[in-house]
Parts: C-alpha cells; structure tokens; sequence
C-alpha cells in the first residue's frame, strides 16, 4: 500500500514540476536570485521532512523499534536477576 502511494505522489510530483518551475521563474523574475534561493531551500526542506515524517511514522518500523527495546531492558534485566550478590 505504501507502494502505491509513494508512486502516486512521484507521478504527482512530475506532473506539478512544470509548474513548480513556471512558479520559481516567477519569483526568480519577481524578487530576484536571494529571494528564489531561498524559495528553493524551503521547498527542498520541506520535502525533506514530509520525507522523515513518513519514514519514521511507518507503523512497522515503530512495531520493530519497540521490540528491540522491549528485548534489551529484558535481556538487561534478566543479567541482573542471574547475578550471585
């Protein structure tokens, strides 16, 4: 399922460049090259971090984060538990 919408917004994505570029033209041409940088970097961060919101959101990637933790305060528990005082 992830699958299919990662190719739907990468479709979506080729689909709106032309765009996105007549709009960066625009700002270019508007507010010159500062202001078009600076455009651009926050296009790129916020694409960067709709990217880390998914990647870490992934309910299997929390399930198997979980179980690691879950199994390392047990194994650390059952070493202290196996100690002779």
């Amino acid at each position: 399922m992830q699958i299919l919408i990662f190719l739907a917004l990468l479709v979506i994505i080729v689909l709106l460049a032309p765009w996105m570029l007549g709009v960066l033209a625009a700002v270019f041409v508007a507010g010159g090259a500062a202001f078009a940088v600076v455009f651009v970097i926050g296009a790129v961060v916020l694409a960067l971090g709709v990217a880390w919101i998914t990647y870490f959101s992934n309910p299997a990637r929390q399930q198997a984060r979980l179980e690691r933790r879950i199994k390392k305060i047990t194994d650390a528990a059952n070493r202290a538990n196996s100690r002779s005082d």
